[in-house]
Order: C-alpha cells, then sequence, then structure tokens
C-alpha cells in the first residue's frame, strides 16, 4: 500500500484519504473519474513511485526551498524528468515552486538566486513563492489547508497565484490553458 493522500471532492469539500495500491496508473485512472485534478505526491528520491508519477502526469510541480541542500537536489530530479520525458509522446516542462520561503526583504536576492540557478537547469520556475507561514504548519499539523479555517488571506491568496499558474500555464508542448 502507498502512503495516505487526501482528495478534494467535486464540490469542494475534503474528504477522507485513502491508500493507494502499488496499481498508480490504475489509481489515478480510478481518480480521475471521480475528480478534476489528481495531486500524486511523489517522494524526491530516485524510487519507483516518482518514476511511475513522472510518466502519468499532466503536470509536474517541483516543490523547493531556496536552500543550498534542496538546490543540490533538483539536477537529478532535471534528469528524471528527462528520462521521463523520452518515454512520453508529449514532454512535460516542470515547474518549481519555491515555498517555506522568509518573508525578509533581504531574503529575496537567495530566491532569485536560486530562481536563476535552477532555469540552468532546464526547469521552469513558478513566478510567485510561498512564504513561510504559521498557517501552513497549523494545516500539516490538522491536516487541513488554508481553505478551511480562511483567517489567512495572505496565504490563501499565495496559493490562489501559484495554483492558478500552474494550472493555467501550458506544460505540455501542444497544450492549451486550462480555465
Amino acid at each position: 500500500m502507498g502512503a495516505p493522500t487526501r482528495h478534494r471532492t467535486p464540490d469542494g469539500d475534503h474528504r477522507a484519504g485513502e491508500l493507494l495500491s502499488e496499481d498508480l496508473a490504475g489509481d489515478t485512472q480510478r481518480l480521475a473519474k471521480q475528480y478534476r485534478h489528481t495531486v500524486i505526491d511523489a517522494p524526491a528520491g530516485d524510487t519507483h513511485a516518482l518514476r511511475t508519477a513522472l510518466r502519468l502526469a499532466d503536470r509536474i510541480i517541483i516543490p523547493s526551498r531556496a536552500a543550498t541542500r534542496d538546490l543540490e537536489a533538483l539536477p537529478a530530479m532535471a534528469d528524471h524528468v528527462r528520462e521521463a520525458n523520452q518515454q512520453r509522446s508529449r514532454p512535460i516542462q516542470p515547474r518549481v515552486v519555491f515555498n517555506a520561503i522568509r518573508a525578509l526583504p533581504n531574503y529575496w536576492p537567495r530566491v532569485d538566486d536560486a530562481r536563476a540557478q535552477v532555469q540552468t537547469l532546464g526547469l521552469d520556475v513558478c513566478r510567485r513563492a510561498i512564504v513561510d507561514r504559521l498557517i501552513y504548519d497549523d494545516c500539516q499539523r490538522d491536516g487541513g489547508t488554508v481553505f478551511d479555517d480562511r483567517w489567512d488571506h495572505k496565504a490563501i491568496d499565495e496559493i490562489n497565484s501559484v495554483l492558478q499558474e500552474c494550472l493555467r500555464s501550458p506544460q505540455m508542448h501542444d497544450e492549451a490553458p486550462i480555465d
């Protein structure tokens, strides 16, 4: 069995997570009949789950901090994406989303440097970064999202902006934007 997952029902409510089987392709086909978007959260290491997810995905979103250790892991991820794209009829352009960014003005030049470094790997970078906020820790602890309590409007705006960019910007070379 795989890791527990959280799903949003068609009317926008969360449904309790369920365990996915070893048949990730079959699971995603089953979930695609029920949901508009299915998110596969695969581990970053060289795993069967990651390689399978990269072959199945319509979009690849790679979360990363603008920290040395995270940035050092991205060349291997770029290689995994290139390998997966060789097996696809329509290659995907992955997008890196920086998260856990400090909200200090003197930290943003580090984010800009990280963005330039990531782009040299052939990976796109989301224009909007996700700032380190208390609400994200609370959501992780409580098993919810920023949309559940709606008290941190900056976090909601941030996540909406990132999602809109990731969903509206084509990642496949012949894909039309999603409305």
